[in-house]
């Protein structure tokens, strides 16, 4: 395309010392296509002084997607709430960019109780939907392959499914075939084991 478009957490609150310590804000940022210049550093989610532990963290392995069909920017990531792992979130954002800059609307929440969720990789398939893969806290401690998928006329993620029922771990990356669908790629630790193995759903 004429543009690059990154996002990341930064520590825009501050440092606040132990035991808060930081708080990140999901921010980003228009590129050239190479990625060799960039504009301004612009917040799209800002750290909250009421949420004084929270942590707004896009994933490595895949925090931003542009709808193959809508042209809609979907980013997805991880709230991070460092007081208590139980109530890590997921969320995310959609919006429009433009090599003159991006606007994006207001958060919303993909998960938002007291179970502990993981981060989370959104990504496109071939045929032309999005999807969004992440891991949640399902009894005990297993943490089971969660996904929700794009839905256009209501430009919104429709309710998670729980797809596995047998202790993933984390979710590593998501591949799209030629015929359209997900290939995810994550880690297991099998019943009765200690090391963590690699699964293909």
């Amino acid at each position: 395309g004429s543009f690059a478009l990154a996002v990341w957490s930064d520590d825009t609150g501050g440092d606040h010392g132990a035991p808060i310590e930081y708080d990140y804000a999901l921010v980003g940022a228009i590129g050239s296509p190479s990625g060799a210049s960039w504009g301004p550093t612009v917040t799209i989610v800002p750290w909250s002084p009421s949420e004084p532990l929270v942590d707004n963290i896009p994933s490595p392995n895949g925090a931003i997607v542009q709808h193959p069909v809508t042209g809609a920017w979907i980013v997805a990531y991880w709230k991070q709430h460092t007081a208590t792992a139980a109530e890590n979130e997921v969320a995310w954002v959609s919006g429009t960019a433009s090599s003159g800059g991006f606007s994006f609307g207001a958060e919303v929440p993909l998960t938002a109780d007291s179970v502990e969720d993981g981060p989370p990789i959104v990504c496109e398939s071939a045929s032309g939907d999005v999807a969004v893969f992440w891991t949640r806290r399902v009894g005990g401690a297993d943490h089971e392959l969660m996904a929700a998928v794009w839905d256009t006329s209501l430009a919104a993620f429709d309710s998670p499914l729980q797809l596995t029922d047998d202790g993933v771990d984390q979710v590593l990356r998501t591949v799209s075939p030629g015929e359209g669908g997900w290939h995810v790629v994550h880690t297991e630790v099998p019943s009765g084991e200690i090391d963590e193995e690699l699964y293909l759903a």
